[in-house]
């Protein structure tokens, strides 16, 4: 154990005696165990704790960001105290006292979110269905669950449907209440166990967060609702609760390919592999930390103005066209050293925000507020005080691993309380909230009036708004696209450390949240061909990629090695059948569009004879082995699988003393090329081909899998000694019917 290990396990040590001596008090005073400052010290003392245990090789966090971190832990136990100070005096109410739900219309809540989430479910099965087959759910999970963050076709398909899936938790929730109150009795007591099905979407879906927020959100709002008498029933209903979270969050991982095996970079780390089962959630409740060190010292990170603490609010604007691109809650991947793992605990969201104030003053106000709300909860007894306060709970919960204030699934559930709770209280209810407006309507005319003009003009701008908005994203035309390249480009050298650029998720992630509004995608090979709307980028030492795909222009790529950039543009897209995808080799554009490698020997240039028409590859040669010169063209075609193309080229040789390899490669979606077609036979341009006449060779082939785009690679000299000339001109690839 390093230094900064023994001063977590002190302070995680000093943060579970707290929250006993905290929990004791409170339960002294009548208010149960469970309050925010014990929530907050158990969940932070368990992770410091854990932290000093030596399972993974972290990489070293500055004192600069454990200073933030115990500054902020100390400012919201100020927060706290000063909050049961402040309502110390709050009157308890009577047991007997306490609101409670009319079973008749708690049931129908509850039969009404349900539906509502299965809608939700059936739109997300739709969505993969669209994109690659509803199959995928039960044959392939972890492939359905990457489309819903690299799919714009699962995105658009999906799209505000995924709201109706929250309604899964809030189901859940009126559930437990029905559980509680005894609300499935007599004819209803058939359907008391159907509640659970609320989560089984979570199993699909691949969600492990929302499935665990469903648990915790319910377990806090019971807590609150009937605190338990006996700290020790709580005790080991925590422990049980700590063991089932933790076998759904690895079970729900391996179904969709989360496992330690899937994450070599991790492997690298640890220190045993006994421990593998629990290996990720251990890194979950362990990596903030040090995560939240690489962003402080992000030079490219964006500052945000309170955008993120806010996200519900900026998105709903931005929905309907009053606000810009909001800021990108998905954090950026840092190495640590392993560069696969983006959570920075709830101080990411308030650095990038308000710096070092934010880190500081903002948990102090949380933590106010949330004391405030659970104790008026504790003592009032009130429906929508537990509904809110248990809300709260949650998302102390999950300060040590991210922000859940005000994102977009608390900002629903609070409002959804609003609506839900009135309607279902016993002593309120539809009909006499109705009453209620109507005399106060009366009483008070010219409020109403107000009110309902306030409300309408509010709707009419909303709605202005939303039909009027400009969509964002990727430019069309090639020189734009070229700018935000090289932009791009520019950003991209401030990450080199030692020279080398962060892997290409990891690059991806940071140039994303730093423009949101563009989406860029790490690729797995050079030679792959970026989605629609998107960058694509791969690094490799130093060396970066970054390739863009439009329709009107076709693809555009930048190569920057240490510092020396080269940007071309390349024609492609869609590949009917009968499209000459390659026209004259692109030997008209010179070399724009190839990139060119030169070896060890021979030169090769694009030339134009003086009695020849158009352009015109040669290449010269003669030396030692190795490959002399490649000239590459990446062409970005979608063609369906089983596609067959005819590639062909009019070649002449003199003086060769070795045959050429001329080729186009098929490939997939992986980089890789199961189908090559080579001119002349698979044998390649001979020595003497066409006897200083050009002489047409051509090569047919079908590819199996979907082609995703296409290599042509018009030279390859091979790794032995090479001597004499050849040419290509008219090099053509041809999509055909099979």
């Amino acid at each position: 154990m390093n230094l900064e290990q023994w001063v977590a396990l002190a302070a995680g040590c000093l943060l579970l005696a707290l929250t006993v001596l905290v929990a004791r008090r409170s339960q002294a005073r009548g208010d149960g165990v469970l309050t925010a400052l014990s929530l907050f010290g158990l969940v932070w003392g368990l992770a410091l704790v854990l932290f000093a245990v030596p399972l993974v090789e972290y990489t070293t966090t500055p004192a600069k960001v454990w200073l933030m971190v115990y500054g902020s832990i100390a400012t919201f136990v100020g927060g706290a105290l000063l909050a049961e100070r402040r309502y110390r005096n709050l009157p308890h109410a009577d047991q007997s006292e306490r609101q409670r739900p009319d079973a008749r219309r708690l049931r129908i809540a509850w039969i009404l979110f349900a539906i509502l989430g299965l809608i939700g479910f059936a739109a997300y099965v739709n969505a993969v269905d669209v994109t690659i087959g509803w199959q995928a759910i039960f044959n392939d999970p972890q492939e359905a669950r990457i489309i819903q963050t690299t799919s714009p076709l699962f995105q658009d398909t999906y799209g505000p449907w995924k709201l109706l899936t929250y309604c899964n938790q809030i189901a859940f929730i009126l559930w437990t209440l029905g559980l509680r109150e005894k609300a499935f009795s007599g004819r209803w007591r058939p359907v008391i166990f159907l509640g659970i099905l609320s989560l089984a979407p979570f199993i699909f879906t691949g969600d492990r967060t929302l499935m665990i927020a469903a648990l915790i959100w319910a377990g806090a709002f019971q807590l609150l609702y009937l605190p338990p008498l006996k700290p020790a029933r709580l005790l080991g209903g925590f422990a049980v609760a700590a063991v089932l979270l933790t076998v759904l969050f690895s079970v729900l991982g391996e179904r969709v390919g989360k496992t330690v095996d899937g994450q070599p970079q991790i492997v690298e780390t640890l220190t045993t592999r006994s421990f593998d089962p629990l290996v990720l959630p251990f890194v979950y409740a362990t990596g903030n930390i040090p995560a939240f060190g690489g962003l402080v010292d992000d030079p490219i990170r964006p500052d945000t103005y309170g955008q993120l603490a806010f996200s519900s609010a900026t998105k709903l604007l931005h929905g309907f066209g009053l606000w810009g691109q909001p800021a990108e809650m998905v954090g950026a991947f840092y190495a640590i050293p392993f560069q696969t793992f983006n959570n920075y605990s709830w101080l990411g969201i308030f650095y990038s925000d308000f710096g070092v104030v934010g880190v500081l003053l903002l948990p102090f106000i949380f933590a106010f507020l949330t004391t405030a709300v659970v104790l008026r909860a504790i003592r009032r007894r009130t429906l929508l005080s537990v509904w809110v306060a248990s809300l709260l709970l949650y998302c102390v919960s999950f300060t040590f691993d991210g922000y859940k204030f005000f994102d977009t699934l608390v900002s629903e559930y609070l409002l959804a309380g609003l609506v839900i709770v009135p309607l279902i209280r016993a002593d309120l209810g539809p009909a006499l909230i109705i009453e209620r407006v109507r005399n106060w309507a009366a009483e008070k005319p010219r409020a109403a009036i107000a009110s309902s003009i306030a409300l309408a003009v509010l709707a009419c701008v909303a709605l202005v708004g939303f039909m009027t908005r400009s969509s964002e994203g990727l430019p069309t035309d090639s020189q734009a696209l070229v700018q935000k390249l090289n932009g791009a480009a520019d950003l991209s050298r401030f990450t080199l450390e030692d020279d080398e650029y962060p892997t290409s998720e990891a690059l991806a992630s940071r140039l994303h949240v730093n423009d949101p509004a563009i989406s860029f995608v790490g690729l797995p090979a050079a030679s792959v061909i970026p989605g629609p709307g998107t960058i694509g980028v791969y690094t490799t030492g130093d060396t970066l990629f970054l390739k863009v795909v439009s329709e009107e222009e076709g693809m555009v790529t930048l190569r920057d090695e240490n510092g020396q950039r080269n940007i071309s543009v390349a024609p492609g897209g869609v590949a009917p059948i009968g499209l000459d995808l390659v026209t004259n080799g692109g030997f008209n554009r010179g070399l724009k569009a190839w990139s060119l490698f030169r070896g060890e020997v021979g030169r090769g240039s694009v030339s134009r004879a003086a009695n020849e028409q158009g352009a015109f590859f040669r290449f010269t040669g003669s030396g030692q082995g190795g490959s002399g010169l490649v000239l590459v063209q990446d062409i970005p075609v979608q063609a369906p699988a089983d596609s067959c193309f005819a590639f062909s080229a009019s070649v002449r040789s003199a003086d060769l003393s070795r045959s050429v390899l001329v080729w186009a490669g098929l490939q997939v979606e992986d980089g890789s090329s199961p189908t090559q077609l080579v001119l002349g036979g698979g044998e390649g341009i001979a020595p003497g081909t066409g006897n200083g006449q050009w002489k047409r060779l051509s090569a047919t082939g079908v590819n199996e899998e979907e082609v995703a785009s296409i290599r042509v690679f018009a030279v390859d000299t091979g790794e032995e000694p090479i001597s004499g000339r050849f040419e290509v001109d008219d090099l053509s690839l041809e999509r055909q019917e099979c």
